[in-house]
């Protein structure tokens, strides 16, 4: 992209996409998503201009916990196809899949090669969150330019991380099945919780990731505010909406992550907070 060039971003987004958008000269063009969290196909193509050079997703998503449709995933492939923009697409949480079929592979299909870059993360999958390894998959064209940029800002992975990786990725998989099934509970725990909390909050459940956006219904105050008060009165973390664009103010983003006790004590404050106002 070229300064005031322009990328679309279904919001709420994860946060760095839209200073990464920043910091290469780009404008961010925020395009909300649905109430279910679901891509709005007709607004991203009225939003697409002669300075769109890209749309920027994560499915499964964060914040939302959303997987996207694999019929949205290849109409917008369509789309960028016959508007002449490309597809960056973050697969950091691709394996954490809870209902549905498994996410479609642009890359299986020829005519969107030129128009889906890819970007892919070991953090996630087999918490390697700080070995800092991923890979980038796209068109010759693509990678030809990606690579200028990284040999000049990274060179590459240190060698440890290197062999950390290989190891996990030849490795016995059982593990990723284990993380996945412990994860499915904790977001079956979170939900649960969410149900008891129905009066003050509402909420899409997610279907993958491990993250659900959780409308507050008790007050109007933006959502720095009540992620302030609730880390300081509550003694609970949770991440504001507004920080993911267009659509997250008004909601907080709880993560699923942590063991069940604590997802079940951070859960015992809120409702006694929230119980006290």
């Amino acid at each position: 992209m070229d300064e005031g060039d322009e990328v679309i971003l279904p919001t709420p987004t994860y946060a760095s996409y839209i200073e990464q958008v920043t910091l290469a000269g780009g404008t961010s063009v925020h395009v909300p998503l649905t109430d279910n969290w679901q891509l709005d196909l007709g607004a991203i193509e009225q939003a697409v201009t002669s300075r769109t050079r890209a749309l920027m997703i994560c499915s499964p998503g964060n914040p939302t916990g959303t997987v996207f449709s694999n019929d949205e995933i290849l109409d917008l492939c369509r789309l960028a196809v016959a508007r002449d923009f490309v597809i960056i697409l973050d697969e950091a949480y691709d394996y954490i899949v809870y209902d549905g079929e498994e996410p479609v592979n642009p890359f299986k299909y020829d005519e969107f090669r030129d128009h889906v870059i890819s970007v892919s993360s070991l953090s996630k999958k087999f918490a390697m969150t700080g070995w800092r390894v991923g890979w980038v998959t796209a068109a010759k064209k693509w990678m030809e330019q990606i690579m200028k940029v990284h040999d000049a800002t990274a060179i590459c992975s240190p060698t440890p991380s290197q062999i950390a990786a290989i190891a996990a990725m030849e490795g016995d998989q059982t593990c990723v099945d284990e993380m996945c099934c412990a994860l499915r509970e904790r977001r079956d725990i979170c939900c649960e919780r969410l149900d008891r909390l129905g009066s003050y909050f509402s909420y899409v459940p997610p279907k993958g990731a491990f993250y659900v956006m959780a409308k507050y219904l008790f007050t109007d105050e933006d959502s720095h505010k009540v992620a302030v008060r609730l880390l300081e009165e509550a003694k609970v973390i949770t991440i504001p909406g507004g920080a993911f664009g267009q659509g997250g103010d008004g909601h907080l983003r709880l993560s699923f992550g942590a063991e069940p006790h604590i997802l079940h004590e951070a859960f015992d404050r809120i409702e006694q907070w929230v119980a006290g106002m």
